[in-house]
């Protein structure tokens, strides 16, 4: 039986609002770009690959709850304003990946994955984008990733990920 360890950090760079230091060039034109090439009226969605549903205790079927349903509740539920949890102003995965991607993130060696979450530290939902730079294919692991705010586009942190089997 082989057990996985994943571990992820973010580091809070101006955790927030955008003020205080957090770096906000993502925001503007390139953003709105990313949201609108990949909108959900294009048909794109908020699928996440980083969180991976499990059986209830006593088994029967993962809870079938939509990714971007779960962090607006998730948000709600901690106690956010209502404007900071509305689904329907969250950006898609696809547009997530574009901002990723106008933010520098290393494109790695294989497809990058992407997970929408209420984050409690940062206090709104975030888009989770990872990179795969190393694989030494005995199962080790390790990459980049990038919090970015998933209504505005704000790169909220970064930092890197690793599993060891």
């Amino acid at each position: 039986m082989r057990f996985w360890l994943l571990v992820i950090a973010i580091s809070c760079a101006g955790c927030g609002s955008g003020e205080g230091g957090a770096d906000v060039t993502s925001t503007g034109a390139a953003v709105e770009s990313c949201k609108n090439q990949f909108s959900p009226s294009a048909g794109y969605g908020w699928e996440d690959d980083l969180v991976v549903n499990t059986a209830p205790p006593g088994g029967g079927a993962p809870p079938a709850i939509p990714p971007k349903d779960r962090a607006a509740s998730e948000c709600v539920a901690a106690g956010q304003p209502a404007s900071s949890c509305d689904a329907n102003l969250l950006m898609t995965r696809d547009a997530a990946l574009c901002v990723a991607k106008s933010l520098g993130l290393s494109s790695g060696i294989a497809a990058w994955k992407a997970g929408i979450t209420h984050h409690f530290g940062f206090q709104r939902i975030v888009w989770n984008v990872a990179s795969t730079i190393q694989d030494d294919g005995q199962g080790s692991q390790s990459g980049n990733i990038v919090a970015i705010d998933a209504i505005n586009g704000t790169k909220l942190g970064e930092s890197t990920w690793s599993s060891t089997p």
